[in-house]
């Protein structure tokens, strides 16, 4: 079996265990994504910013994150960009609470 498929069984497992997220994201098997790091989470928020807006961000504009995963990082870009409300959709409570685990 390669060792892709191995991992893919692996979490498809112990997704199902009743194991807390955090362990599990601590032992390298549930990251969502990389936007624990400051670089990449303003990156992309500059690159939807300038695809949507690219004459400048309305005021009192309100965000959208659909799927946020580990971090809260988007969420606070938009509001030190001036959006008035900013909603966090995801299937599960995944978000860091520990500042310090946010990269930068």
């Amino acid at each position: 079996m390669a060792l892709w498929a191995a991992k893919i069984a692996a979490k498809l497992i112990l997704g199902r265990m009743p194991f807390r997220h955090q362990l599990l994201r601590r032992l390298g098997m549930f990251k969502h994504g990389q936007m624990d790091e400051a670089t990449y989470a303003l990156k992309i928020f500059n690159l939807h910013r300038k695809a949507t807006f690219p004459d400048g961000l309305p005021t009192d504009f309100s965000a959208l994150e659909l799927g946020p995963g580990d971090s809260l990082a988007n969420a606070l870009i938009a509001k030190a960009h001036g959006a008035k409300t900013v909603y966090l959709c995801d299937v599960g409570h995944y978000t860091t609470t520990d500042i310090k685990n946010t990269k930068n």
